[in-house]
């Protein structure tokens, strides 16, 4: 070509049909992986041995049955229950937030109330809220006269990963943060994409995991 071409030659490089094909299987892994090990990275439990049990208001009726046997079997001393103002039907009962029904239900369950106390956020968060409730439970911690170097948190399913982290930011290194995660019984979690409550769950707690992990910020 001559110096004023307006047509310059230039080699292209562009995959052969292994390297697409190499592409694919590293994608193809990827997901597998994600799909095979995403539930239980989330639903993970990992006690401290803490004596006091935490327990998030807002899990249903059959993960409260479950947390009172873990009271029971645990060397706990208390029983602390987080929670927030009901979304729905709050001129309709009889409590003032979640924290509140789940304290009945475990009294109802015959639970001694002397070992249970309520900690709830006063108004309905629309977002950051297992922070918030984090935030009011250390205050609630400092304002008592127990003193607490460990506790372990119950919630449900996927949502551990997720409320361990957020704690142990708010607490930092004041309290071990410990976390015990109850099965969801709404679906299968060897096979939680057959489900549409599986999948939902899943992808909305990996999403809820990796804004907490990595874009959260408590002044934002």
């Amino acid at each position: 070509m001559g110096k004023f071409a307006i047509i310059n030659k230039r080699e292209r490089r562009s995959l052969t049909w292994l390297g697409r094909l190499l592409i694919l299987v590293i994608i193809f892994s990827l997901i597998l992986i994600y799909v095979l090990n995403i539930q239980s990275f989330l639903a993970h439990t990992e006690t401290v041995n803490g004596n006091v049990l935490v327990v998030e208001g807002f899990i249903p009726d059959y993960a409260i049955e479950e947390s009172k046997e873990i009271f029971e079997k645990g060397n706990y001393e208390l029983l602390l229950i987080t929670g927030k103002p009901f979304e729905k039907g709050s001129h309709l009962s009889t409590y003032k937030n979640n924290g509140e029904s789940s304290a009945a239900t475990l009294i109802k369950l015959g639970l001694d109330k002397k070992y249970i106390r309520v900690v709830s956020l006063n108004d309905y968060q629309k977002r950051d809220r297992t922070y918030a409730t984090a935030l009011k439970l250390q205050e609630w911690i400092a304002s008592s006269d127990i003193e607490i170097k460990s506790l372990d948190l119950v919630t449900i399913d996927c949502h551990a990963r997720k409320s361990q982290l957020l704690f142990q930011e708010v607490f930092e290194d004041e309290v071990d943060i410990g976390i015990i995660s109850i099965a969801n019984r709404d679906y299968d979690p060897d096979k939680w994409w057959a489900s549409s409550n599986g999948f939902r769950t899943v992808i909305q707690e990996s999403i809820a995991w990796i804004y907490a992990r990595f874009l959260f910020s408590p002044n934002s």
